[in-house]
């Protein structure tokens, strides 16, 4: 490869690349902003409960004299009862009588407890802006989320690379823009050095 066929590929990743990460540099900045400074942001948060009936074939499995619960058929209850699928954790309490089955999402937790009693579901839901700061922590938002946020990085790198080949092709500003560059890169390393707290190490 020729170095102006490099160049001509760098100014064309460059460019589709930019375009296609538009959405996702403009999310990942904004969240930035507000997780560095939710302490003055609203973040209202809010939780309920909903109690329902166990039908009786399956709070018989339940007792504890008689425990034999199935948990495909569980938690195919708890899906058309409340709405939740594919629980993170399940405990089993054979003692008790009970199963509790823990739920996440960005910003939000969900807890049933099934007994021969009843299902209870505990809900805890934050804020929209604390749902859209988890997702930028890419925190309980499922594997689907996880490709996006790989995704976007990659293309940020891609981005990132280009742009610094594209500076070499402009011979005029190239000197002006590698120190441009160096002042980049020795900014934040400089700043965590003074003024990030750190705990000592020990031996």
């Amino acid at each position: 490869m020729t170095p102006q066929q490099l160049f001509t590929l760098a100014r064309t990743v460059h460019l589709y690349s930019s375009t296609a990460l538009f959405a996702s540099l403009f999310f990942f900045c904004a969240t930035g902003i507000t997780l560095s400074h939710g302490w003055y942001l609203d973040d209202a948060s809010s939780s309920g409960s909903v109690s329902v009936a166990v039908p009786d074939d399956l709070a018989a499995t339940l007792l504890p004299d008689d425990w034999d619960p199935d948990l495909d058929e569980l938690t195919d209850f708890v899906e058309q009862s409340v709405g939740l699928d594919s629980p993170q954790n399940i405990e089993l309490d054979p003692d008790y009588g009970e199963i509790i089955l823990s739920y996440s999402a960005p910003a939000g937790n969900a807890e049933v407890i099934i007994s021969a009693d009843g299902l209870e579901l505990d809900v805890q839901r934050g804020s929209w802006l604390a749902v859209l700061n988890d997702l930028h922590k890419n925190r309980d938002a499922g594997a689907v989320w996880a490709f996006l946020v790989d995704a976007t990085a990659v293309g940020m790198l891609l981005f990132a690379l280009t742009g610094l080949i594209i500076v070499f092709q402009n011979r005029r500003r190239r000197a002006l823009s590698l120190w441009i560059i160096a002042l980049g890169l020795a900014t934040p390393v400089l700043l965590f050095l003074v003024f990030v707290p750190a705990v000592p190490a020990l031996s």
